[in-house]
């Protein structure tokens, strides 16, 4: 925006502040250890907002999101897990803001660039001290020998390398002496967390990058073709010496397609975004409803996943592609929408900033495999590219729509609403610290505090799913016989959010044939059955309470069944 002298300050202050800070913080005593950043994002975009009342002009163009968040809002009001749509909706208007603000600003991005570097290396620092010393910091390694910096997911630390990498480069070759240095050093080592960071979503998208790289520099006569063309060999050939090490491919299979297709991550994507696609076109109009993909996709689970995840509880998060989590979510407008925006900001390109051209380019790549878009840390990133990219001075100067009174009442609302956000969002950190304490009580066999824990997580947010699904748990491994009563009922109050949640059905069988309430047990497993006809436990339970009724046809269907579906388990045959 135009603004008057002296009124960025403050904007300038809470963007450096959260790309310092949003990168570092960690929680580790929350089940959800990320859940903070979203709660310091929104506290600075409520700032930005507050610094964007004075000004005096925007561009129009620089509104259009404003259209996808309202039908963010349909699509919720109209969906059965609207609960699920708060934080997607309250986050969207923070990084509407943040986006608006950096379109809108008459300085430029050079303070962008110079923010991005300061606050990079830190992160950065953490990754280079996982990869020499691991055991230093304790439970943030979760995966292995794969990095996550503090971004709590070593793919979500990948997006963030892939976001700011470009930036960085692109300040190296245009700078000179102690500061170029500096760049190159900073470079090489995001370079080498990339790599112990295993996404190969994020590989891919850096590898494009720099083939984009390449051709900038061809394009503008950088520099010699004999130099370009040895810069490329290298890379090339690095990239093709890295890609058995991303997809944990032995050498000797490096040129075995087959090896790579049968990568677990890959196997699961594919998958998933067939079932991704289903309920699009089942929910073509509005969608599923923001934030509710997790909730409404049991029964749009291809027969390839089920057999995948046998064991597990198999809850998918999300597909793992964003415009097809639009298209699942939001319906085909969505879908549109979404697309439609990032073409708008990718026909914006300028030379003058093609290192946040390459971020926000590489983080669409990363999200087409990827799930980091849903966490602020690369979301932030994404708004404040796109914002920064949008932005032209000249432009802004001639064509600006006056700000008046209406303006700024809207954005006194805008204020508003990111603070009611801030406080929602650490009412839901608080929930899953508490969560966090039940899960370890409960591990501990302490029921007493596991209980008390689980219920001061709903206090705290009466919408936590996973709550109420581990309560009713603790309630009945507790003791059975006194409280199936009590463990049912929590979780007829968390089927009443999520219908089908991971196997709230096979669980309510299981307390209902404790209780002697046979048919009732009966009618859950057959509802666990029609969402996974792969779940062995439950088609051998149907089998058992078919043949105590006498009904010997109907059990030996679901033996048949089950070992149509697991020709070698022994224990069907028994």
């Amino acid at each position: 925006m135009i603004l008057k002298r002296g009124d960025g300050r403050l904007y300038r202050l809470s963007v450096l502040f959260m790309l310092c800070a949003v990168p570092l913080v960690f929680s580790p005593g929350a089940y959800i250890p990320t859940g903070i950043k979203t709660s310091i994002f929104l506290a600075c975009a409520f700032f930005a907002a507050v610094s964007a009342f004075n000004a005096v002009g925007f561009r129009p163009a620089t509104l259009l999101p404003l259209i996808y968040i309202a039908w963010m809002a349909v699509s919720a009001m109209l969906s059965k897990f609207s609960f699920a749509a708060v934080m997607p909706l309250f986050t969207a208007l923070g990084l509407f803001t943040l986006f608006f603000t950096a379109a809108n600003m008459n300085s430029g991005p050079d303070f962008i660039r110079k923010a991005l570097a300061v606050s990079f290396a830190a992160p950065v620092a953490v990754g280079l001290v996982q990869i020499f010393f691991p055991g230093i910091f304790g439970n943030v390694m979760q995966f292995g020998p794969r990095i996550p910096s503090f971004l709590g997911n070593p793919d979500f630390f990948s997006a963030y390398i892939t976001a700011v990498l470009p930036v960085i480069f692109m300040l190296a070759v245009s700078s000179k002496g102690m500061l170029r240095l500096l760049c190159v050093i900073l470079t090489a080592a995001a370079l080498a967390c990339l790599l112990k960071t295993g996404s190969k979503s994020a590989f891919f998208a850096v590898a494009a990058q720099a083939a984009a790289v390449v051709f900038i520099f061809m394009k503008e006569k950088r520099f010699s073709n004999k130099k370009i063309t040895v810069a490329t060999a290298l890379f090339l050939a690095l990239a093709c010496a890295a890609m058995p090490l991303v997809f944990r491919v032995p050498y000797s299979k490096a040129f075995d397609i087959g090896a790579y297709a049968a990568n677990d991550s890959v196997f699961f994507r594919m998958n998933t975004w067939r079932g991704a696609f289903d309920m699009g076109v089942k929910n073509m109009a509005t969608g599923t409803g923001p934030g509710s993909f997790s909730l409404a996709f049991p029964s749009f689970r291809p027969e390839e996943i089920m057999k995948w995840s046998v064991q597990s509880s198999y809850e998918v998060t999300y597909p793992e592609n964003i415009f097809l989590q639009a298209f699942a979510e939001l319906g085909i407008f969505g879908l549109l929408g979404a697309l439609i925006m990032v073409f708008i900001i990718l026909k914006n390109y300028d030379p003058k900033k093609r290192g946040f051209y390459l971020g926000f380019s590489g983080l669409i790549a990363v999200n087409l495999a990827g799930v980091d878009l849903n966490y602020v840390s690369s979301s932030m990133l994404a708004a404040l590219f796109a914002g920064v990219i949008m932005n032209n001075t000249e432009s802004a100067e001639q064509k600006a729509v006056t700000a008046g009174g209406k303006y700024k009442t809207a954005f006194i609302l805008l204020a508003a609403l990111i603070a009611v956000g801030f406080a929602i969002s650490l009412k839901k950190v608080i929930s899953d610290t508490y969560l966090s304490r039940a899960i370890v009580f409960s591990g501990e066999k302490n029921w007493g505090a596991a209980v008390e824990n689980y219920r001061k997580a709903i206090n705290a947010d009466k919408y936590n799913i996973t709550a109420g699904y581990f309560l009713a748990q603790a309630y009945y491994d507790s003791n059975p016989s006194a409280n199936a009563a009590a463990a049912l009922a929590e979780l007829d109050e968390t089927g009443k959010l999520a219908p089908d949640y991971v196997l709230i059905h096979y669980k309510k069988a299981v307390i209902l044939s404790a209780m002697n309430r046979t048919l009732e047990a009966a009618d859950e497993y057959k509802k666990m059955i029609r969402l996974d006809p792969y779940f062995k436990q439950a088609l051998m339970a149907l089998a058992y309470i078919s043949y105590t009724n006498g009904d010997n046809a109907a059990a030996f269907s679901y033996i048949r069944k089950a070992m149509e579906k697991y020709p070698g388990d022994a224990e069907l045959y028994s």
